[in-house]
């Protein structure tokens, strides 16, 4: 067996069962670490090669440092993959294996669930293959405007929803707070008119909803300022404790009857977002009181917000280019 040193690292290759295995490791190693890795990576060996069986084990080594939701997703995923290719033995799966996979998925979803799928694949492979290499050809996606409701679209349906179980999530969720965030939310958590956000309602492959002690990222962990108007209303009705799912399922029943394009609870942090980019607000101030990881969905959103005809004419006029 031979130590190979490749830059910075140390590379042991090792074939197990039929099976080419390469291990890295930072400092050159002892035959105790060589060995240690090797059992390691063997065990899902001594239960079987399938990609059914590295699928699942790859799903339960993230058990507990992963999102309950995003394991939920990964489950959904692999009952999405087809028989043919999990009862491959993982040893055998060639790129164009792959590539055969998502052609037969790509034919009944759009890029952006096709590329999630293709993840979540060479994820699994990357973790028991280190010898594959993928350069798969997917879907390219189809950049969308992000469709953000009106200023009166907002007033009419929070107007509605007054006296009603929604009337606090759909406040709340015009200060940039995501569905999981408000339905998270405490008493504990209301001081003044200052929101503390440090947690989400997830939902769990049970189906059920359990609280993570931190919300989406760890930018998501932030302090926002309600008016006072808002602070006083929740300190009269409560905090919503209803299904997360029934929010979504109220707005669409009372925007139609208000003859309004639906849009879910989600789109009211693009609206969040569009009057405070309208107002000037730096960008660096609405990716905090937002709690955005990065400024991807920050800055198309202001993109479109400013895109519309009236803007544009401002903009040139300001210019003296018209």
């Amino acid at each position: 067996m031979k130590i190979e040193k490749v830059g910075n690292k140390y590379r042991v290759r090792k074939q197990i069962n039929g099976i080419k295995y390469t291990f890295s490791f930072d400092t050159k190693p002892t035959q105790k670490m060589i060995q240690k890795a090797m059992d390691e990576r063997n065990v899902v060996q001594k239960q079987g090669n399938s990609f059914k069986v590295c699928c699942n084990s790859y799903i339960e080594s993230k058990k507990n440092v992963i999102s309950p939701s995003t394991i939920k997703g990964y489950r959904s995923i692999s009952r999405a993959i087809s028989d043919e290719f999990m009862a491959k033995d993982i040893g055998t799966i060639t790129p164009y294996d792959v590539q055969n996979e998502i052609n037969r998925y790509a034919k009944d979803h759009d890029a952006k669930t096709v590329r999630n799928y293709h993840s979540f694949i060479s994820s699994v492979l990357s973790l028991f293959r280190d010898d594959i290499v993928l350069r798969t050809r997917l879907p390219t996606i189809q950049k969308k405007k992000p469709y953000i409701p009106t200023r009166e679209d907002v007033r009419r349906l929070l107007d509605a929803s007054v006296g009603t179980q929604y009337e606090i999530p759909l406040k709340l969720a015009c200060y940039g707070m995501r569905r999981s965030e408000i339905c998270a939310l405490t008493p504990e958590d209301i001081q003044g008119n200052k929101v503390i956000i440090n947690k989400g309602l997830v939902s769990t492959t049970d189906n059920e909803f359990v609280v993570k002690p931190m919300p989406k990222t760890a930018a998501s962990t932030r302090e926002i300022y309600i008016s006072d108007d808002l602070a006083k209303r929740i300190q009269e009705i409560g905090l919503y404790t209803g299904h997360p799912g029934c929010i979504n399922k109220w707005m669409k029943r009372q925007l139609k009857s208000l003859g309004i394009e639906y849009f879910s609870l989600h789109k009211l942090r693009h609206y969040f977002v569009s009057v405070l980019s309208s107002q000037n607000v730096d960008e660096a101030t609405i990716l905090e009181l937002g709690g955005y990881a990065t400024d991807r969905v920050m800055k198309a959103v202001y993109r479109h917000s400013m895109s519309d005809e009236n803007k544009k004419q401002e903009i040139l006029n300001k210019a003296g280019l018209i």
